[in-house]
């Protein structure tokens, strides 16, 4: 088991904290070139492999089953006596108007208010999804209007065409615990 960050989009955050966010689908940094490839998790977690492509190189995944991911969001401290303020909450209070928001990349593990544990992990072709693990992302609708959802935030968060692209991606079970990763 290992514990690292992850960055979640404001609306992922207030699912959540909501409880409804069930699943990350986020594509692989290095998309494999082969055609027909099929991918299986090894026991070391994390890596995968092609059967019908052993010379391929193996794409490395950032979590593993059983993995602690703690969360990183826009944050500030400006302000804040008693903590940190998120910009997923919504509009900051008045007297944080002219707040200075942060990069989810700065925000220290302390901050963190909210923790993911990593389930099942599998890497397919986004468009491979399903319309039960799409209405775990975090979509308050049934499995097949989530699937469209799916898409519409997925043209959204990484451009024109990037559905189309049919890119490889992972797609993980997760169990969404409000609290630092060290509670």
């Amino acid at each position: 088991m290992t514990t690292r960050p992850i960055t979640l989009r404001p609306w992922q955050v207030r699912a959540a904290l909501d409880g409804r966010l069930r699943r990350i689908v986020e594509p692989l940094k290095v998309q494999p070139r082969a055609r027909g490839a099929v991918w299986h998790q090894n026991f070391e977690g994390g890596a995968f492999l092609s059967l019908h492509c052993p010379t391929l190189e193996v794409p490395h995944l950032h979590y593993a089953t059983g993995d602690l991911l703690w969360g990183r969001e826009v944050w500030t401290l400006d302000g804040c006596a008693d903590g940190c303020a998120y910009r997923a909450d919504g509009e900051p209070p008045a007297h944080l108007a002219h707040v200075r928001w942060r990069s989810p990349v700065t925000m220290p593990k302390w901050a963190s208010r909210w923790t993911l544990t990593v389930g099942e992990v599998r890497v397919c072709r986004v468009q491979d999804v399903t319309s039960d693990e799409a209405a775990g992302y975090g979509f308050d609708l049934p499995p097949v209007a989530a699937l469209h959802a799916l898409q519409g935030r997925w043209l959204a968060d990484h451009g024109p065409g990037s559905w189309q692209r049919n890119p490889w991606c992972v797609s993980a079970s997760v169990e969404t615990r409000k609290g630092n990763v060290d509670e």
